[in-house]
Protein backbone atom coordinates (compact mmCIF):
# COMPACT_ATOMS: atom_id res chain seq x y z
CA UNK A 1 0.00 0.00 0.00
CA UNK A 2 1.23 3.49 -1.13
CA UNK A 3 0.68 6.86 1.25
CA UNK A 4 0.22 10.21 0.14
CA UNK A 5 1.92 12.98 2.08
CA UNK A 6 0.72 16.53 1.45
CA UNK A 7 2.30 20.30 2.50
CA UNK A 8 0.34 22.86 2.33
CA UNK A 9 1.58 26.04 3.85
CA UNK A 10 2.29 29.93 2.78
CA UNK A 11 6.03 31.24 2.81
CA UNK A 12 7.01 35.06 3.26
CA UNK A 13 10.83 35.56 1.97
CA UNK A 14 12.77 38.21 3.31
CA UNK A 15 15.04 40.42 0.53
CA UNK A 16 17.52 37.48 -0.85
CA UNK A 17 17.72 34.83 1.34
CA UNK A 18 16.54 31.93 1.08
CA UNK A 19 15.20 29.73 3.74
CA UNK A 20 14.95 25.65 3.79
CA UNK A 21 12.96 23.04 4.51
CA UNK A 22 13.57 19.64 5.02
CA UNK A 23 11.49 16.56 5.64
CA UNK A 24 12.39 13.15 6.68
CA UNK A 25 10.37 10.28 7.78
CA UNK A 26 12.34 7.95 10.38
CA UNK A 27 15.73 7.71 9.44
CA UNK A 28 14.79 8.47 5.36
CA UNK A 29 14.85 11.76 4.11
CA UNK A 30 11.96 12.62 1.65
CA UNK A 31 13.07 15.96 0.98
CA UNK A 32 14.70 19.49 1.18
CA UNK A 33 12.62 21.88 -0.10
CA UNK A 34 14.45 25.38 -1.24
CA UNK A 35 12.18 28.43 -0.18
CA UNK A 36 13.20 30.69 -3.22
CA UNK A 37 10.22 32.68 -3.33
CA UNK A 38 6.80 33.64 -1.68
CA UNK A 39 4.02 31.09 -1.29
CA UNK A 40 0.64 32.88 -1.21
CA UNK A 41 -3.37 32.30 -1.29
CA UNK A 42 -5.42 32.11 -4.67
CA UNK A 43 -9.02 31.65 -4.92
CA UNK A 44 -9.40 28.70 -6.65
CA UNK A 45 -13.20 26.90 -7.83
CA UNK A 46 -12.96 23.29 -8.78
CA UNK A 47 -15.61 20.73 -9.60
CA UNK A 48 -16.07 16.84 -9.96
CA UNK A 49 -18.76 14.39 -10.75
CA UNK A 50 -19.71 12.25 -7.59
CA UNK A 51 -21.90 9.19 -8.25
CA UNK A 52 -23.53 11.12 -11.33
CA UNK A 53 -24.02 13.97 -9.77
CA UNK A 54 -22.03 16.86 -10.20
CA UNK A 55 -20.39 19.15 -7.03
CA UNK A 56 -18.82 22.54 -6.85
CA UNK A 57 -16.10 24.08 -4.48
CA UNK A 58 -14.83 27.15 -4.55
CA UNK A 59 -12.29 27.80 -1.74
CA UNK A 60 -8.72 29.79 -1.31
CA UNK A 61 -5.61 27.54 -1.32
CA UNK A 62 -1.71 28.00 -1.35
CA UNK A 63 -0.26 28.78 -4.90
CA UNK A 64 2.47 25.66 -4.40
CA UNK A 65 2.20 22.60 -2.48
CA UNK A 66 4.13 19.69 -1.69
CA UNK A 67 3.22 16.01 -2.49
CA UNK A 68 4.85 12.90 -2.03
CA UNK A 69 4.44 9.12 -2.20
CA UNK A 70 5.39 6.77 0.98
CA UNK A 71 5.64 3.30 0.35
CA UNK A 72 4.71 0.81 2.97
CA UNK A 73 8.43 -0.52 3.29
CA UNK A 74 9.30 2.87 4.57
CA UNK A 75 7.11 2.60 7.40
CA UNK A 76 7.96 0.82 10.80
CA UNK A 77 4.99 -1.64 11.70
CA UNK A 78 6.23 -2.52 15.04
CA UNK A 79 7.14 0.62 16.53
CA UNK A 80 5.53 4.37 16.47
CA UNK A 81 6.86 6.23 13.00
CA UNK A 82 7.86 9.69 13.25
CA UNK A 83 7.73 12.42 10.65
CA UNK A 84 9.95 15.44 10.89
CA UNK A 85 10.12 18.36 9.91
CA UNK A 86 12.93 21.03 9.94
CA UNK A 87 12.57 24.44 9.30
CA UNK A 88 16.11 26.45 8.35
CA UNK A 89 15.13 30.42 8.06
CA UNK A 90 16.76 32.83 10.21
CA UNK A 91 15.83 35.75 7.86
CA UNK A 92 15.14 39.44 8.99
CA UNK A 93 16.34 42.75 9.96
CA UNK A 94 17.15 42.52 13.72
CA UNK A 95 18.94 45.58 14.48
CA UNK A 96 19.22 46.79 17.91
CA UNK A 97 16.36 44.87 19.95
CA UNK A 98 14.17 45.78 16.86
CA UNK A 99 12.77 43.74 13.94
CA UNK A 100 9.77 44.72 11.63
CA UNK A 101 10.47 42.45 8.58
CA UNK A 102 11.13 38.73 8.79
CA UNK A 103 10.84 35.75 6.66
CA UNK A 104 8.33 32.83 8.02
CA UNK A 105 6.53 29.72 7.34
CA UNK A 106 2.42 29.52 7.77
CA UNK A 107 1.09 25.92 7.65
CA UNK A 108 -2.25 25.63 6.07
CA UNK A 109 -2.16 21.76 6.76
CA UNK A 110 -0.49 18.48 6.29
CA UNK A 111 -2.23 15.44 5.17
CA UNK A 112 -1.47 11.59 5.25
CA UNK A 113 -3.81 9.42 3.47
CA UNK A 114 -3.20 5.96 1.84
CA UNK A 115 -3.30 6.98 -1.29
CA UNK A 116 -6.42 4.23 -2.07
CA UNK A 117 -8.32 6.98 -0.13
CA UNK A 118 -6.94 10.09 -2.00
CA UNK A 119 -9.95 10.12 -4.38
CA UNK A 120 -12.99 12.26 -4.02
CA UNK A 121 -15.52 9.53 -4.28
CA UNK A 122 -13.98 7.15 -1.71
CA UNK A 123 -14.12 10.11 0.20
CA UNK A 124 -17.64 10.54 -0.28
CA UNK A 125 -18.53 7.14 0.21
CA UNK A 126 -16.63 6.92 3.85
CA UNK A 127 -18.39 9.98 4.80
CA UNK A 128 -21.87 8.44 4.22
CA UNK A 129 -20.77 5.32 5.83
CA UNK A 130 -19.62 7.10 8.93
CA UNK A 131 -22.93 9.29 8.51
CA UNK A 132 -25.07 6.16 8.73
CA UNK A 133 -23.45 4.51 11.40
CA UNK A 134 -22.89 6.97 13.59
CA UNK A 135 -23.60 10.89 12.62
CA UNK A 136 -27.59 10.36 11.73
CA UNK A 137 -27.83 9.01 15.61
CA UNK A 138 -26.17 11.66 17.12
CA UNK A 139 -26.85 14.99 15.43
CA UNK A 140 -30.50 14.63 16.52
CA UNK A 141 -29.30 14.56 20.27
CA UNK A 142 -26.71 17.33 19.98
CA UNK A 143 -29.89 19.55 18.43
CA UNK A 144 -31.98 18.74 21.62
CA UNK A 145 -28.82 19.95 23.61
CA UNK A 146 -28.47 16.64 25.66
CA UNK A 147 -24.77 16.01 25.17
CA UNK A 148 -23.27 19.04 26.95
CA UNK A 149 -19.55 18.68 28.36
CA UNK A 150 -19.03 15.99 25.87
CA UNK A 151 -16.28 15.69 22.68
CA UNK A 152 -19.36 16.43 20.52
CA UNK A 153 -19.92 19.24 22.35
CA UNK A 154 -16.63 20.79 21.98
CA UNK A 155 -16.61 19.70 18.58
CA UNK A 156 -19.60 21.70 17.23
CA UNK A 157 -20.76 23.80 19.78
CA UNK A 158 -17.72 25.47 20.68
CA UNK A 159 -14.16 26.79 19.11
CA UNK A 160 -13.70 24.70 16.03
CA UNK A 161 -9.66 24.64 16.87
CA UNK A 162 -10.76 22.39 20.28
CA UNK A 163 -7.64 19.62 20.56
CA UNK A 164 -10.48 17.14 21.61
CA UNK A 165 -11.52 16.13 18.39
CA UNK A 166 -9.89 14.73 15.19
CA UNK A 167 -9.29 15.97 11.59
CA UNK A 168 -8.12 12.38 10.17
CA UNK A 169 -6.10 12.33 7.35
CA UNK A 170 -4.73 16.15 8.77
CA UNK A 171 -2.99 16.80 11.82
CA UNK A 172 -5.01 18.10 14.67
CA UNK A 173 -4.37 22.32 16.15
CA UNK A 174 -2.69 23.78 17.75
CA UNK A 175 0.55 22.32 15.83
CA UNK A 176 3.71 21.77 18.55
CA UNK A 177 7.10 23.09 17.24
CA UNK A 178 10.74 23.71 18.89
CA UNK A 179 12.23 27.11 18.28
CA UNK A 180 16.17 26.99 17.45
CA UNK A 181 16.93 27.27 21.21
CA UNK A 182 14.28 23.95 22.15
CA UNK A 183 11.38 26.59 22.98
CA UNK A 184 8.22 24.51 22.79
CA UNK A 185 5.39 26.35 21.45
CA UNK A 186 2.24 26.33 19.29
CA UNK A 187 0.69 27.63 16.30
CA UNK A 188 -2.73 27.13 15.08
CA UNK A 189 -3.78 27.17 10.90
CA UNK A 190 -2.22 30.13 8.67
CA UNK A 191 -0.15 31.43 11.76
CA UNK A 192 3.58 32.75 11.09
CA UNK A 193 6.35 31.15 12.15
CA UNK A 194 9.29 33.04 11.93
CA UNK A 195 12.89 31.45 12.51
CA UNK A 196 14.13 28.30 12.68
CA UNK A 197 11.92 25.51 14.18
CA UNK A 198 11.22 21.60 14.45
CA UNK A 199 8.44 19.53 13.89
CA UNK A 200 8.13 15.92 15.07
CA UNK A 201 4.41 14.20 14.20
CA UNK A 202 3.53 10.66 15.32
CA UNK A 203 2.58 8.08 13.11
CA UNK A 204 0.53 5.37 14.73
CA UNK A 205 -1.15 2.39 13.15
CA UNK A 206 -5.21 2.30 14.12
CA UNK A 207 -7.98 0.57 12.10
CA UNK A 208 -5.51 -0.86 9.95
CA UNK A 209 -4.30 2.21 8.12
CA UNK A 210 -0.73 4.44 9.29
CA UNK A 211 -2.02 8.00 10.49
CA UNK A 212 -0.90 11.39 12.05
CA UNK A 213 -1.98 11.41 15.42
CA UNK A 214 -0.20 14.19 17.75
CA UNK A 215 -2.90 13.07 20.58
CA UNK A 216 -6.04 10.96 21.84
CA UNK A 217 -8.97 12.18 21.41
CA UNK A 218 -12.51 11.01 21.06
CA UNK A 219 -15.33 9.89 18.61
CA UNK A 220 -14.91 9.15 14.76
CA UNK A 221 -11.69 10.64 13.41
CA UNK A 222 -13.95 11.68 9.81
CA UNK A 223 -16.67 14.30 10.72
CA UNK A 224 -19.35 14.26 7.44
CA UNK A 225 -19.69 17.36 5.36
CA UNK A 226 -16.30 18.91 6.03
CA UNK A 227 -14.91 20.42 2.69
CA UNK A 228 -11.02 19.98 3.72
CA UNK A 229 -10.31 16.41 1.94
CA UNK A 230 -12.18 17.69 -0.61
CA UNK A 231 -9.91 20.75 -0.93
CA UNK A 232 -7.09 18.74 -0.50
CA UNK A 233 -7.45 16.51 -3.18
CA UNK A 234 -8.86 19.07 -5.42
CA UNK A 235 -5.56 21.53 -4.50
CA UNK A 236 -3.29 18.77 -5.80
CA UNK A 237 -5.13 17.89 -9.52
CA UNK A 238 -4.83 21.81 -9.78
CA UNK A 239 -0.93 21.24 -9.17
CA UNK A 240 -0.37 18.13 -11.15
CA UNK A 241 -2.33 18.45 -14.29
CA UNK A 242 -0.54 16.05 -16.13
CA UNK A 243 -1.32 12.85 -14.11
CA UNK A 244 -5.06 13.28 -13.08
CA UNK A 245 -5.85 10.38 -11.30
CA UNK A 246 -8.81 11.94 -9.74
CA UNK A 247 -12.03 13.52 -12.05
CA UNK A 248 -11.65 17.18 -10.88
CA UNK A 249 -11.87 20.35 -13.44
CA UNK A 250 -10.14 23.18 -12.58
CA UNK A 251 -12.34 26.48 -13.39
CA UNK A 252 -9.37 28.33 -14.76
CA UNK A 253 -10.75 31.68 -14.91
CA UNK A 254 -10.95 31.90 -11.08
CA UNK A 255 -7.59 30.59 -10.60
CA UNK A 256 -5.51 33.54 -10.22
CA UNK A 257 -8.00 36.03 -9.08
Amino acid sequence: MKYVLVLSFLYKKYKENNGKLSIQLNDRLIDIISLDEDITLRNVSYKCNISGRVQSWRTMLPNKLYYYEIDTDDLEHNHLNKLHIHAENDFNNYTNGFMTESSYVAFVDILFIPKQFFNIETISKLESRFKEKFWDKILPLIKQDHVNDTWLHCRYKKDSLDPKHGRWPYITWPLCYRTKTNELKKAHEKVNIGGSFSVELPIVKKHGIHMIREREFLGPPLSVGDSFVYDAIGHTQINNEKGPWINITVDKKNEDQ
